[in-house]
């Protein structure tokens, strides 16, 4: 229930008048007969426990707003010791579209440390074979996408293998070529390799990078051809490293 606030005062000209009534038993008592220009309200005990029981309400409401806040501070300073180690406290952040934590209540860019998720570190190979049946020329390819990355890192070309050959035996002088290209979906960068070759044979090669980030995904693309070779087949394989 609400306090009332509308309360009105007695509004009169001059001074209070009062008659003066004979009790017939030695007393005598006054009326108010004062022309009012507004009679004003009566404020009395009634008036007075409400406004004491509202008080009243408001200490308890108060007492207990004042445990929780105890609560939250005993709260905030639990978490603030588990954020801490070793004197150093940790702030979590979010910068260049990765969550971590920083180091520094600032939260500047030189003290932040992204949470690091699973590794994409690893090795990956791809490989195309063709065959060739008769006097034609063809290709095969492989498509290969791979899952959406978990972090930062690069994608290298480190081996190559090239082989071309004619009824299984011989080599097919520069009959057989490989490409390769290794794209990034989701920044538009990519890179590629192709090779011409007449014998099979590895080769470790270098200079071939292409950087993703956590979020990307990338797709890699391999293929083999074989020019006009009689019952020959062309393979090309690559080793990928993350």
């Amino acid at each position: 229930m609400s306090l009332r606030t509308d309360y009105k005062d007695d509004i009169f000209d001059g001074d209070r008048k009062y008659t003066q009534v004979d009790n017939g038993d030695g007393t005598v008592s006054f009326t108010d007969v004062t022309e009012y220009d507004q009679v004003g309200d009566i404020f009395g005990a009634t008036q007075i426990n409400e406004i004491d029981g509202k008080i009243n309400g408001h200490d308890t409401s108060i007492s207990t707003i004042n445990s929780s806040i105890s609560t939250i501070n005993t709260n905030i300073n639990n978490l603030n010791s588990e954020l801490t180690a070793s004197g150093t406290k940790f702030y979590f952040d979010y910068k260049n579209g990765k969550w971590g934590w920083n180091s520094s209540p600032a939260r500047g860019a030189g003290t932040f440390h992204p949470f690091k998720q699973y590794s994409a570190a690893g090795s990956y190979s791809i490989d195309a074979l063709f065959h060739v049946d008769g006097s034609e020329s063809g290709r095969a390819s492989t498509q290969l996408t791979l899952q959406r990355m978990t972090d930062d890192g690069v994608l290298s070309l480190t081996q190559s293998i090239l082989s071309g050959y004619r009824g299984e035996t011989s080599a097919v002088d520069n009959n057989t070529s490989g490409y390769i290209s290794i794209t990034n979906n989701t920044r538009g960068t990519s890179i590629s390799y192709s090779r011409t070759g007449n014998w099979q044979y590895s080769v470790a090669i270098s200079g071939y990078n292409l950087t993703y980030y956590a979020g990307d995904i990338i797709s890699v693309y391999c293929e083999a051809r074989q020019r006009s070779s009689w019952h020959a087949y062309a393979y090309f394989a690559y080793s990928i490293s993350a």
